[in-house]
């Protein structure tokens, strides 16, 4: 396809294509300055959807100087078209003093206007300009309903922001379930925020509510989520909410490690060295330490330097014991520092 947009410079479109191709580094590989100056070319042909792409180019500085004017004016003639990217552009060119005074009024009006067009990242913005009152009052209850639309059209930031207020109770009944279950449609799109979320609210329920931990595991266990299977497990190991039952606290690590789950790995090798809900098996307990190690999880760097200093599951070796004792030690483990003396001694 690359190849043919080369040889088939005709038209706006496939000029646009073509600087398409090398933004985003399809079937080439990224080249940012050769994009700005393709889509000029097509913004000349009087390519509509282009000039967004040149105004965002303006704005962050990629392929071209920033320039903030440039883009500014971009925006506002995208918007003579009622073009409704080009709307919530320019709302954010008010909202951010880009190429423009701040102006909380027009930016909150060119958001509501995208958002009517049907626009999702207006959507979004008009949901947080009603939950910080910028540029009007603030008002939950239609930031929530703004965020849910946007949400439903698989849009992170809307996600994160929706699991917020059900996590908060803005706008909102408190749903820590709710919660959570937008916390991992966000997650799953590489939001680091919604990742971190899901893991402190599914530990503060295990410290605080054992039943509630155990019903929320359970709930993203159904929906396949790999954290919650293996914290499922958890729950089943120690009797969390539930009877401790080591079969199933087994299975549920093991389906959690096949899913890729580190912490999944961790735990199906402790039962492997334990002999929790299965035999003994040091060999396999050694492998999935190794696995998850190299995740650098550091409670699995610590078992699998430990594998190595009693040369179980594999040939003893001091130097790759100290080698995994060290990396352990270095994201904190009080243990495999402690280890690191008595080997050094030794």
């Amino acid at each position: 396809m690359y190849h043919w947009l080369v040889n088939n410079q005709t038209c706006s479109n496939s000029i646009y294509l073509l600087g398409y191709f090398n933004y985003y580094g399809i079937e080439t590989d990224i080249n940012k300055y050769n994009a700005f100056n393709i889509y000029q070319k097509a913004a000349e042909l009087g390519n509509i959807v282009v000039q967004y792409d040149l105004a965002n180019m303006y704005i962050d500085g990629e392929g071209t100087d920033k320039d903030y004017e440039k883009a500014f004016e971009l925006s506002k003639k995208l918007t003579e078209g009622n073009n409704t990217c080009g709307i919530n552009l320019l709302g954010y060119c008010y909202e951010n003093n880009i190429g423009t005074d701040v102006n909380e009024q027009k930016a909150f009006e060119f958001y509501q206007n995208a958002a009517d067009l049907g626009n999702i990242f207006g959507m979004y913005n008009l949901g947080r300009c009603y939950k910080n009152g910028f540029g009007t009052s603030i008002n939950n209850e239609k930031a929530f309903e703004l965020f849910q639309r946007a949400a439903n059209f698989e849009y992170n930031s809307a996600q994160q922001s929706l699991a917020w207020m059900y996590e908060k109770g803005r706008g909102t009944e408190k749903n820590i379930e709710l919660a959570i279950y937008w916390y991992k449609k966000s997650a799953k799109q590489g939001s680091i925020y919604s990742k971190n979320k899901l893991k402190h609210l599914l530990e503060e329920c295990v410290g605080k509510n054992y039943s509630k931990a155990f019903e929320l595991s359970e709930n993203l266990s159904e929906r396949k989520y790999p954290y919650g299977i293996n914290r499922l497990g958890y729950c089943y190991e120690f009797g969390f909410g539930t009877h401790i039952d080591e079969n199933k606290a087994f299975e549920l690590y093991q389906k959690a490690a096949d899913l890729g789950n580190i912490f999944g790995m961790y735990n199906l090798g402790r039962c492997y060295k334990n002999g929790f809900g299965t035999s003994i098996n040091n060999k396999k307990a050694f492998e999935l330490f190794q696995r998850a190690a190299n995740f650098e999880c550091s409670k699995a760097q610590q078992s699998l330097a430990w594998m190595y200093e009693k040369g179980y599951g594999t040939e003893k070796s001091a130097d790759l014991a100290i080698h995994w004792y060290k990396k352990s030690a270095e994201q904190g483990s009080i243990y495999s520092k402690s280890k690191l003396k008595q080997l050094f001694k030794e």
